[in-house]
């Protein structure tokens, strides 16, 4: 059902597009249009209303400045070097299989995503924990960052392989619906 036919067939929009009509036809022959159009033929024509109108209508200073045309110019060259750079590397990754694989991971489900960043934050310390024990840079505040990325990736993969259990878990539903709410 076409809502716009409804309403313009409806009795009560007709009795309000009768009466915005009988306004409009009272105004059109009213004192006040005659006034108010008086008023802005002065306006108009008034001194006042020239220089608002040169103000506003008038370019920026800035705009015939060396320096913003020398910026504007700069800026114009990153703009054609960094379209350059991005063709070129749509190019290169069109073909390739690290970005078919990211352009999959990306479409994946939320399992294998959540498994994949949990495993990736697991590795990443193990491999940085090994990197500076072979330089002999270690210290507590490096071990602590480590364990608590190597534990976000480990509740990461945890929450990847139990996934349906947790969507069944009665504190997860609760916080669902709290946030549902806000």
């Amino acid at each position: 059902m076409n809502i716009s036919k409804v309403l313009k067939e409806s009795f009560f929009a007709g009795i309000i597009i009768y009466v915005v009509n009988a306004f409009s036809r009272a105004y059109d022959n009213s004192v006040l249009k005659k006034a108010v159009s008086a008023v802005s033929v002065c306006f108009l024509s008034s001194r006042f209303f020239s220089l608002l109108s040169r103000y506003a209508n008038k370019k920026a200073f800035y705009r015939y400045s060396l320096i913003y045309r020398l910026i504007m110019a700069i800026a114009g060259l990153f703009d054609r070097l960094f379209g350059f750079i991005h063709r070129l590397a749509a190019s290169w990754l069109a073909g390739s299989a690290g970005a078919a694989n990211i352009r999959e991971g990306l479409n994946s489900s939320l399992r294998e995503k959540l498994f994949g960043f949990g495993v990736l934050f697991m590795s990443i310390p193990v491999g940085s924990m090994t990197a500076i024990l072979l330089l002999g840079g270690i210290s507590k505040s490096i071990i602590a960052a480590s364990w608590c990325s190597f534990a976000i990736g480990l509740v990461l993969t945890l929450c990847g392989a139990f996934e349906e259990a947790l969507k069944r878990c009665f504190l997860v539903r609760g916080i669902k619906a709290f946030l549902d709410i806000l």
